[in-house]
C-alpha cells in the first residue's frame, strides 16, 4: 500500500481516530492537528474534529453540530428577513447523514411558504413567517445538544455479534415526508444495541399530492 502511494507521489497525512494505537502507528508529523501527547505517560488527548459540517468528538466518538453562531444563523436576525436570507442560511448546515433533518424540514417549509405567499427574493417575508423563522432560529441554538454515536456496530469485548438489522420507518403529512433507518445489533449475550444509521426528510410539493403517494415517494 505504501509502495502504492508513493508511485503516485500521495502521501496520505493528517490522520484522526478515536484509537490511540492506531495514531501511534504513525509519525506525529502525519497526526492531524491538535492530537497530542501528553504528561509522563504520554496520554493522548483527542480533540473535537470538523468534517463534511459535523462536529466529531474523538474522544467520546461522537458526531454533533456546530452551535448557531458558529454556522453564523444569528446573522439574519440583525438585518431584514428576506427569502434570500432564508435560503441562504438555510445552506449554511450541511447534514449529509440526515442526523438533524427534523429541524431542517422545518426550515425548509419556511421557505416554501414564502414562495407560496409569492415573495421576491429581496422583499420582506410577511410578520407570520418572519415569527416563525425567528423561532426556527431559536431551535437551532439547541443543535449542540444532539449527539449521535459514530459507530453503527460496536465492539464489545467477549461479546460476539449474533445478529444485525436494519429497522426503516417512513411517514408523510401534507407539509413533509421522510425515512429513518436504524441498525439493531444483537449480540451473543442478549444485548441489543440501536442507533441511527440515516434519515431524509423533503417538504411536500405545492402541488398538492395525496400522502399515501408522497409516503411511497
Amino acid at each position: 500500500r505504501d509502495s502504492l502511494y508513493s508511485e503516485i507521489k500521495m502521501q496520505l497525512r493528517k490522520f484522526a481516530s478515536n484509537s490511540e494505537d492506531f495514531m501511534k502507528a504513525f509519525e506525529k508529523s502525519n497526526w492531524a492537528a491538535d492530537f497530542e501527547l501528553i504528561g509522563d505517560n504520554q496520554k493522548m488527548t483527542f480533540p473535537t474534529k470538523k468534517a463534511l459540517g459535523v462536529v466529531w468528538n474523538t474522544g467520546t466518538d461522537e458526531f454533533s453540530f456546530p452551535t448557531s453562531e458558529k454556522l453564523g444563523l444569528p446573522k439574519s436576525l440583525s438585518q431584514p428577513i428576506t427569502k434570500r436570507i432564508i435560503l441562504q442560511e438555510l445552506a449554511r448546515v450541511f447534514d449529509p447523514i440526515g442526523i438533524i433533518s427534523p429541524v431542517l424540514v422545518n426550515g425548509r417549509t419556511i421557505l416554501q411558504d414564502c414562495w407560496k405567499a409569492e415573495c421576491g427574493w429581496d422583499d420582506i417575508v410577511p410578520e407570520k413567517l418572519q415569527k416563525a423563522w425567528r423561532g426556527w432560529i431559536e431551535d437551532s441554538q439547541l443543535l449542540p445538544e444532539v449527539k449521535i454515536p459514530r459507530v453503527l456496530v460496536p465492539t464489545r469485548e467477549g461479546d460476539e455479534v449474533k445478529e444485525t438489522q436494519l429497522h426503516t420507518f417512513c411517514d408523510a403529512s401534507g407539509y413533509a415526508y421522510g425515512f429513518i433507518m436504524y441498525v439493531r445489533v444483537l449480540y451473543e449475550s442478549g444485548f441489543i444495541y440501536v442507533n441511527i444509521a440515516c434519515s431524509k426528510a423533503k417538504v411536500a410539493p405545492i402541488k398538492q399530492v395525496s400522502i399515501p403517494r408522497l409516503e411511497l415517494e
